[in-house]
């Protein structure tokens, strides 16, 4: 089946978690939010519609996602229907289809068992600004019936008059299409800062594309893709180099295949107890005195050869 994801949409309820990049690239239950449909689905193809932070997306999915088959497009309209009408063209005839948000969170218990004439309707157990009452949309808030934003529709015949930009909830319920309810129950919806913090733990968190144990009091990192085991590369000569200027600030390195180091019982800066502006100078002054630390280390000799030079000068 193929899988259209509206990643597109400002992520503002985010707030700074967005700043950088866009809402389906926020780091949730230790990867992307989107990883989590790429790993459910494996083996099927993406359409994925992107807007704010574009270029981001695109990057990042080329660099990290390169065994995934998805085709990114670009949407310039406003409202959750934007993109979708393109999107919707790379699906063949006759051939069912979903469609999801991106800040959606499969549960390991969700498949579409069948297909139905019409559309299924993904309804959670929290309250969603949309209910699915009595096979019909309304726009009311009622427990057991929300429409967290999942849609399977039996084939793309429905969408001849999509409209480009707008609601595609409004859209859906004003058109004369069976609506059936399929449950999400233990899935879910990434879509706010509170639901995220609910979810989210930075305890122990990596990327998607790096695998972190824990082992007799050490850490061990080894790269799943190919991108990652280059990164650790340039981590390891990174350290080495360190340890020749005799730089003490870094972990102790146990062995590098695979990266094994000293596990550091801190706290990450992220987490303390500081407001933003606190935390960047903080992060800034650390920086800087490290950097300066590292500087001296690596030309102290000619350091010492110039200011022999000054003394002899001045006496």
């Amino acid at each position: 089946m193929k899988i259209i994801i509206q990643a597109g949409g400002l992520g503002s309820r985010m707030k700074n978690l967005t700043n950088v990049k866009p809402k389906s690239l926020i780091s949730a239950k230790y990867m992307p939010i989107i990883f989590h449909l790429f790993k459910k689905y494996p083996n099927d193809e993406f359409i994925i519609i992107g807007d704010y932070k574009f270029d981001v997306l695109d990057r990042y999915l080329a660099t990290f996602a390169k065994n995934v088959n998805y085709i990114l497009i670009k949407s310039h309209k406003k409202g959750n229907a934007a993109g979708i009408k393109e999107a919707v063209s790379y699906i063949p005839d006759n051939e069912p289809f979903m469609i999801i948000w991106s800040d959606i969170i499969l549960s390991e218990s969700f498949y579409v068992n069948e297909i139905k004439l019409g559309c299924q309707v993904g309804i959670v157990d929290f309250k969603c600004s949309w209910s699915l009452i009595n096979g019909r949309l309304e726009k009311t808030e009622k427990t057991g019936c929300g429409v967290a934003g999942l849609y399977v529709f039996n084939n793309k015949s429905w969408f001849i008059d999509f409209p480009e930009d707008g609601s595609f909830t409004e859209w859906l319920r004003k058109k004369d299409i069976p609506l059936y309810p399929i449950s999400l129950m233990g899935s879910i919806d990434v879509g706010t800062l509170e639901a995220y913090n609910k979810i989210n733990s930075t305890v122990n968190r990596t990327r998607p594309y790096n695998k972190i144990e824990f082992i007799d009091g050490k850490v061990v990192k080894t790269g799943i893709t190919d991108e990652a085991k280059k990164l650790i590369d340039r981590e390891v000569l990174w350290y080495k180099k360190m340890n020749e200027y005799k730089f003490d600030f870094i972990p102790k390195i146990y062995d590098i295949n695979p990266l094994t180091m000293e596990f550091i019982d801190g706290n990450n800066v992220f987490l303390m107890d500081f407001d933003k502006n606190t935390k960047k100078i903080f992060l800034i002054k650390l920086l800087w005195h490290y950097l300066k630390c590292i500087i001296m280390m690596k030309f102290k000799h000619r350091i010492l050869i110039f200011i022999q030079s000054i003394l002899k000068k001045l006496f």
